[in-house]
C-alpha cells in the first residue's frame, strides 16, 4: 500500500509517495491555475508510471492521501485576491478593524495592524436573529 501527501503550490505540484519498503519518493509537476485538479493528477500519474502501474491500480494500493495547498496563503500574503466583503451582525461592522486576535499583545495601542481584506464601506450588516 501506498500513502501519498500532496501539495499543490504557485509553481509546482508536489507529491510525497511513501511505499511499503519504507521508501519515500518525490514527485513533482506544473500546477495548473486554470484547474489545480489537473495538476494533482499528474503528479499521481508520474508516481503510478514510477512503480509501473497504471494510474487506477496505483490509487487502488493507495490507503492514503493528504492534500494541502499554499496557493490561498500566497493569494493572502501577496495580496492578489479578488474584491473581498464581509457580512456582519449590526452593530459589529468594526469588529474586523478591531483584529484583538492579530496582535501579538491584544492590548497594545502601538502594535502596528495589518492591511484589512475587506474595507469597511464593503461590510454590509444583518439583523441577528
Amino acid at each position: 500500500m501506498f500513502r501519498v501527501c500532496i501539495d499543490t503550490g504557485g509553481t509546482f505540484t508536489e507529491s510525497m509517495v511513501l511505499d511499503d519498503e519504507g521508501s519515500l519518493h518525490e514527485f513533482k509537476s506544473a500546477t495548473t491555475p486554470q484547474d489545480f485538479s489537473e495538476g494533482v493528477v499528474n503528479t499521481l500519474a508520474e508516481a503510478s508510471s514510477y512503480y509501473k502501474l497504471s494510474l487506477k491500480i496505483f490509487l487502488k494500493q493507495t490507503n492514503v492521501i493528504v492534500h494541502g495547498t499554499t496557493v490561498s496563503t500566497n493569494a493572502l500574503v501577496q495580496r492578489k485576491l479578488a474584491r473581498t466583503a464581509m457580512i456582519t451582525t449590526r452593530g459589529f461592522r468594526d469588529i474586523i478593524e478591531m483584529r484583538r486576535s492579530l496582535k501579538i499583545e491584544t492590548k497594545s495601542m502601538y502594535e502596528p495592524s495589518f492591511p484589512l481584506l475587506a474595507d469597511c464601506s464593503a461590510v454590509p450588516q444583518v439583523h441577528d436573529r
